[in-house]
Protein backbone atom coordinates (compact mmCIF):
# COMPACT_ATOMS: atom_id res chain seq x y z
CA UNK A 1 0.00 0.00 0.00
CA UNK A 2 2.90 2.33 0.48
CA UNK A 3 4.35 1.54 -2.72
CA UNK A 4 1.03 2.40 -4.38
CA UNK A 5 0.87 5.96 -2.95
CA UNK A 6 5.08 6.62 -2.96
CA UNK A 7 4.67 6.08 -6.52
CA UNK A 8 1.14 7.75 -7.25
CA UNK A 9 3.14 10.57 -5.27
CA UNK A 10 5.92 10.18 -8.35
CA UNK A 11 3.97 10.13 -10.97
CA UNK A 12 1.81 13.24 -9.89
CA UNK A 13 5.10 15.43 -9.39
CA UNK A 14 6.51 14.15 -12.70
CA UNK A 15 3.15 15.12 -14.20
CA UNK A 16 3.38 18.79 -12.90
CA UNK A 17 7.02 19.14 -13.71
CA UNK A 18 5.75 18.12 -17.65
CA UNK A 19 2.80 20.53 -17.83
CA UNK A 20 5.51 23.20 -16.54
CA UNK A 21 8.00 22.48 -18.65
CA UNK A 22 5.03 22.75 -21.30
CA UNK A 23 3.60 25.91 -20.17
CA UNK A 24 7.17 27.23 -20.19
CA UNK A 25 8.15 26.43 -23.64
CA UNK A 26 5.29 27.52 -25.12
CA UNK A 27 5.25 31.04 -22.95
CA UNK A 28 8.87 31.25 -24.71
CA UNK A 29 7.90 30.73 -27.88
CA UNK A 30 4.74 33.25 -27.30
CA UNK A 31 7.45 35.72 -25.81
CA UNK A 32 9.87 35.37 -28.67
CA UNK A 33 7.34 35.89 -31.14
CA UNK A 34 5.81 39.38 -29.29
CA UNK A 35 2.51 37.45 -28.92
CA UNK A 36 2.06 38.43 -25.51
CA UNK A 37 3.62 41.99 -24.52
CA UNK A 38 5.16 43.24 -21.24
CA UNK A 39 2.34 44.08 -19.63
CA UNK A 40 0.46 41.34 -20.23
CA UNK A 41 3.75 38.83 -19.02
CA UNK A 42 3.77 40.80 -16.02
CA UNK A 43 -0.09 40.53 -15.34
CA UNK A 44 0.29 36.58 -16.43
CA UNK A 45 2.90 35.95 -14.13
CA UNK A 46 1.08 37.96 -11.19
CA UNK A 47 -2.11 35.86 -12.09
CA UNK A 48 -0.15 32.79 -11.91
CA UNK A 49 1.22 33.54 -8.34
CA UNK A 50 -1.67 34.33 -6.80
CA UNK A 51 -3.44 31.01 -9.18
CA UNK A 52 -0.77 29.15 -7.26
CA UNK A 53 -1.06 30.34 -3.57
CA UNK A 54 -4.96 30.20 -4.05
CA UNK A 55 -4.76 26.30 -5.17
CA UNK A 56 -2.01 25.73 -2.56
CA UNK A 57 -4.88 27.14 0.17
CA UNK A 58 -7.64 24.96 -1.27
CA UNK A 59 -5.91 22.10 -0.98
CA UNK A 60 -4.30 22.64 2.94
CA UNK A 61 -6.84 20.33 4.20
CA UNK A 62 -5.48 17.36 2.45
CA UNK A 63 -1.91 18.02 0.91
CA UNK A 64 -0.18 20.23 3.94
CA UNK A 65 3.45 19.53 2.04
CA UNK A 66 2.29 20.28 -0.93
CA UNK A 67 0.25 23.39 -0.34
CA UNK A 68 3.49 24.56 1.10
CA UNK A 69 5.35 24.10 -2.30
CA UNK A 70 2.61 25.64 -4.13
CA UNK A 71 2.05 28.40 -1.86
CA UNK A 72 5.59 29.26 -1.56
CA UNK A 73 6.23 28.59 -5.15
CA UNK A 74 3.21 31.50 -5.54
CA UNK A 75 4.58 33.97 -3.76
CA UNK A 76 8.24 33.44 -5.67
CA UNK A 77 6.51 33.89 -9.02
CA UNK A 78 4.85 37.22 -7.41
CA UNK A 79 8.31 38.30 -6.17
CA UNK A 80 9.53 37.27 -9.96
CA UNK A 81 6.57 38.99 -11.84
CA UNK A 82 7.32 42.36 -9.75
CA UNK A 83 10.99 42.31 -10.29
CA UNK A 84 10.24 41.85 -14.47
CA UNK A 85 8.06 44.81 -14.25
CA UNK A 86 10.62 46.81 -12.34
CA UNK A 87 14.17 45.84 -13.73
CA UNK A 88 13.28 44.46 -17.38
CA UNK A 89 10.15 46.16 -18.69
CA UNK A 90 10.08 49.36 -16.15
CA UNK A 91 6.61 49.46 -16.16
CA UNK A 92 6.48 50.57 -12.48
CA UNK A 93 8.79 52.84 -10.49
CA UNK A 94 11.23 51.61 -8.40
CA UNK A 95 9.42 52.71 -5.50
CA UNK A 96 6.38 51.19 -6.65
CA UNK A 97 7.72 47.93 -7.08
CA UNK A 98 9.41 48.09 -3.57
CA UNK A 99 6.06 49.08 -1.98
CA UNK A 100 4.58 46.21 -3.72
CA UNK A 101 6.85 43.56 -2.71
CA UNK A 102 6.40 44.61 0.75
CA UNK A 103 2.93 44.01 0.87
CA UNK A 104 3.80 40.48 -0.75
CA UNK A 105 6.13 39.69 2.22
CA UNK A 106 3.37 40.66 4.46
CA UNK A 107 1.24 38.78 2.42
CA UNK A 108 3.73 35.72 2.71
CA UNK A 109 3.81 36.06 6.42
CA UNK A 110 0.20 36.03 7.08
CA UNK A 111 -0.48 33.02 5.46
CA UNK A 112 2.86 31.77 7.35
CA UNK A 113 0.99 32.49 10.52
CA UNK A 114 -3.00 31.35 9.90
CA UNK A 115 -1.41 28.06 8.20
CA UNK A 116 1.02 27.58 10.84
CA UNK A 117 4.29 26.35 8.43
CA UNK A 118 7.54 28.20 8.48
CA UNK A 119 8.26 27.41 5.06
CA UNK A 120 6.05 30.25 4.05
CA UNK A 121 7.59 32.95 6.38
CA UNK A 122 11.10 31.59 5.11
CA UNK A 123 10.04 32.57 1.53
CA UNK A 124 8.97 35.60 3.33
CA UNK A 125 12.06 36.74 4.69
CA UNK A 126 14.37 35.63 1.72
CA UNK A 127 11.98 37.98 -0.69
CA UNK A 128 11.56 40.56 2.12
CA UNK A 129 15.24 41.14 2.36
CA UNK A 130 15.90 40.39 -1.79
CA UNK A 131 13.69 43.03 -2.17
CA UNK A 132 16.36 46.01 -1.94
CA UNK A 133 18.18 44.35 -4.64
CA UNK A 134 15.17 43.94 -7.00
CA UNK A 135 13.47 47.18 -6.54
CA UNK A 136 16.77 49.33 -6.73
CA UNK A 137 16.83 52.69 -8.03
CA UNK A 138 20.80 53.05 -9.35
CA UNK A 139 20.73 55.58 -5.89
CA UNK A 140 22.23 55.34 -3.07
CA UNK A 141 19.59 55.83 -0.38
CA UNK A 142 21.20 53.64 2.29
CA UNK A 143 19.12 55.24 5.01
CA UNK A 144 15.56 54.12 3.58
CA UNK A 145 17.47 50.16 3.15
CA UNK A 146 19.08 50.43 6.59
CA UNK A 147 15.25 51.70 8.03
CA UNK A 148 13.69 49.10 5.92
CA UNK A 149 16.12 46.20 6.90
CA UNK A 150 15.49 47.08 10.87
CA UNK A 151 11.58 46.52 10.09
CA UNK A 152 12.11 43.31 8.72
CA UNK A 153 13.95 42.14 10.94
CA UNK A 154 11.71 43.18 13.94
CA UNK A 155 8.60 41.87 12.06
CA UNK A 156 10.87 38.59 12.17
CA UNK A 157 11.71 38.54 15.91
CA UNK A 158 8.26 39.52 16.17
CA UNK A 159 7.04 36.48 14.27
CA UNK A 160 9.55 34.18 16.04
CA UNK A 161 8.43 35.02 19.15
CA UNK A 162 5.25 34.92 18.35
CA UNK A 163 4.88 31.23 16.54
CA UNK A 164 7.69 30.12 18.72
CA UNK A 165 10.00 29.79 15.39
CA UNK A 166 13.96 30.28 16.91
CA UNK A 167 14.87 29.07 13.54
CA UNK A 168 13.72 32.19 11.57
CA UNK A 169 15.67 34.47 13.37
CA UNK A 170 18.95 32.38 11.78
CA UNK A 171 18.20 33.17 8.08
CA UNK A 172 17.41 36.48 9.40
Amino acid sequence: ESSEVSSGRILAILGIIAVFIGVAFFLKFAFDNNWIPPVGRVILGALAGLALVGIGQWLRAKYVEYSNFLMGGGLALLYLSLTASHFFYHLVTPGTAWFLMVIVTIFGFALSVKNETQVLALVSIVGGFVTPFLARSGGNDMLAIFGYVTLLNIGVLALSFFKKWPELLLVA
